[in-house]
């Protein structure tokens, strides 16, 4: 049996590595938590498209909700399932939308 000392630098050595491993965890939880919503950006790649096409679908009111807080703009998972559900996917609402342009130009292209 190892003296009171030695036993107790051990059960130190194994909290320290407890400690250690308890705070990767945690900010794993943080970063999961956090990454729950996407940034425009993220749901541009998410759905293959740019963020200038982002723009001209949010201005023909086509885009998914954006929760805006402060500076911070983010699209939250129900947004995107939303989102989903009424286009299907990018292509969809993107050729659905060029089909709309095309609808209000004459003869001329104008």
């Amino acid at each position: 049996m190892s003296p009171p000392i030695q036993q107790l630098e051990s059960l130190a050595r194994e909290v320290a590595a407890l400690r250690c491993v308890i705070a990767k965890l945690l900010a794993q939880l943080e970063q999961s938590a956090i990454r729950r919503d996407f940034t425009i950006s993220e749901w541009c790649r998410k759905r293959r498209i740019s963020r200038a096409e982002f723009y001209r679908l949010r201005a023909r009111g086509l885009a998914p909700r954006v929760l805006e807080i402060a500076k911070l703009r983010r699209i939250t998972p129900a947004a995107d399932a939303e989102w989903e559900a009424r286009f299907g996917s990018s292509a969809t609402v993107c050729a659905a939308d060029k089909g709309k342009l095309y609808e209000n130009e004459d003869e001329n292209g104008r």
